[in-house]
């Protein structure tokens, strides 16, 4: 019974659903216990992309979106994965507090959501809960860091417009780099730009080995000579970005 149940759900089959809970009031109830052998039949559909079967799975049995799977996380991760606005829609709206669920590697669905630049999806998981934007992630990166590490400038600029936090732009992660030297590391000219223009980041931050943003650009102009843009130096330069070597006050002995 419980491999039929799996199997409607990957086909979005609700007449099965409901012939099947009608022979076993109970099915559903062991996927909450952790007794069901088969998989969550509610992760299975929305990796099928199962609208309707979802919504009804749900409203059978609204608990299930709080079930969290050792390998693939909460249902809210799975849909942000996939960027089902539909299904984040209808598990925040019963269980918005699974917007700080973490799955396996410390991830919470808004991580996900910006990994995977489904940025429809992350607007609404913010708007719901804007705290799990400001949680660190468990190798020490902050969201912010994710959308320049991956690569997500919409991402970053909607965190940014939508977390009202003036110190937000400004975290460090576990290596004390601030978003502007990661940006510059990554060689990412649109990102470097856009936090230099919108925001009040400090260009000449020291990272943990004591580096700035302009330590850092060459740094890997020396080491990448060929593949460096020229446009992040003439950002750089023109937000009076200095090495650390020039800040450096020497004083007679």
């Amino acid at each position: 019974m419980e491999e039929l149940l799996g199997d409607a759900a990957i086909r979005g089959d609700l007449e099965s659903l409901h012939s099947i809970i009608a022979k076993d009031n109970y099915i559903l109830d062991k996927i909450l216990v952790g007794s069901f052998k088969w998989k969550n039949s509610l992760h299975q559909a929305i990796s099928t992309g199962q609208v309707e079967y979802v919504q009804n799975l749900l409203e059978i049995k609204p608990q299930l979106a709080e079930v969290v799977d050792v390998e693939l996380g909460a249902a809210l991760h799975i849909a942000s994965t996939n960027g089902d606005l539909k299904i984040v829609e209808a598990l925040v709206e019963l269980s918005p507090e699974m917007c700080m669920a973490r799955d396996r590697d410390g991830n919470n669905p808004l991580h996900i959501a910006v990994m995977k630049g489904k940025v429809n999806v992350l607007k609404k998981l913010v708007q719901t809960c804007p705290h799990a934007a400001q949680v660190i992630v468990d190798r020490g990166d902050t969201i912010l860091h994710l959308c320049v590490n991956y690569n997500q400038l919409e991402s970053l600029q909607l965190l940014l417009e939508m977390i009202g936090d003036p110190e937000f732009p400004h975290s460090w992660d576990v290596n004390g780099n601030i978003i502007l030297h990661i940006a510059v590391f990554s060689k990412r000219p649109d990102i470097v730009r856009y936090v230099l223009n919108s925001t009040e980041i400090n260009v000449n931050a020291f990272n943990e080995v004591g580096w700035t943003t302009m330590d850092i650009y060459f740094f890997v102009q020396n080491r990448h000579r060929e593949e460096v843009d020229p446009c992040i130096q003439n950002l750089l330069d023109a937000a009076r970005a200095k090495r650390r070597l020039h800040m450096l006050v020497l004083t007679p002995s």
